[in-house]
């Protein structure tokens, strides 16, 4: 699948994954149920990856 952007929408599209990314960590060092951590853990390298195909890096 090929999609299109924008620098506009990719610029929109990197900042909305990079702020999902912070909320992510803090929810991944709040949780305590191990099966969920690694889930989430899945979920933030896939949103990383897409940050960097987008040719952005996560802050902090």
């Amino acid at each position: 699948m090929n999609v299109e952007l924008t620098q506009e929408e990719s610029t929109l599209l990197a900042n909305l994954l990079d702020q999902a990314i912070r909320d992510l960590k803090a929810e991944i060092h709040h949780t305590d149920t191990p099966g969920y951590k690694e889930q989430l853990k899945e979920r933030e390298a896939l949103m990383v990856g897409l940050l960097r195909k987008l040719g952005a890096t996560p802050s902090a």
